[in-house]
């Protein structure tokens, strides 16, 4: 459902226009850089737009009870995340949405052990795109742990069946490129007070 949500809005669109211990979501995308796709070039102004496929492995401790667990993500320009095959939310569908991260709490999704979050992200116009993404987790035994968008993601630009869930194989995926750290031009106008928990 959010990927034909997702396609749908970025045909209007176009047709109208790694882990740390580390401290709650609150305090923003500190930490997180810029991710998309090496094939998309090397100046940001020339980014083709398209979709891009993204997937990451976050491991928990195998005894980890998890007391909570938030995401912040945001893309230019729209998303939809899923944690572990679970579509867990999506950004607004306007080509400026980059700028209005979405909060959600993912606690009930994530298991001891291997997860996977993935996303699903449309560049709806020629231009910049990027995803960013962080998640804090905190473990009832008191330990906090980061987990942000980085170079240790994967991604493709062709959308595989199951390609968000837990068992796929993403051995053929393709390494992201790293287009900016949180602040950075052209995306310093990202929220830094973050919506409540959906």
């Amino acid at each position: 459902m959010y990927a034909k949500k997702l396609v749908l809005a970025a045909i209007l669109a176009v047709v109208f226009a790694g882990q740390t211990a580390g401290q709650s979501p609150s305090t923003g995308f500190d930490g997180a850089r810029w991710i998309w796709s090496t094939s998309a070039g090397t100046e940001l102004s020339s980014f083709p737009a398209g979709v891009c496929y993204f997937r990451a492995e976050l491991n928990l401790p195998r005894d980890a009870q998890i007391e909570s667990a938030e995401v912040l993500a945001t893309a230019d320009n729209l998303f939809a995340l899923y944690v572990n095959g679970q579509g867990v939310g999506e950004s607004d569908t306007d080509n400026s949405a980059w700028s209005k991260p979405q909060r959600f709490d993912i606690a009930k999704l994530l298991v001891p052990g291997r997860n996977v979050v993935a996303v699903q992200a449309v560049n709806t116009l020629a231009g910049p795109a990027g995803l960013l993404v962080k998640s804090a987790i905190r473990l009832a035994n008191g330990q906090a742990i980061e987990f942000n968008s980085d170079e240790a993601w994967k991604c493709s630009l062709t959308e595989q069946s199951n390609w968000q869930q837990l068992a796929f194989e993403d051995g053929q995926w393709s390494a992201v490129r790293v287009v900016g750290n949180f602040g950075d031009a052209p995306w310093e106008g990202v929220l830094r007070d973050f919506p409540d928990l959906d």
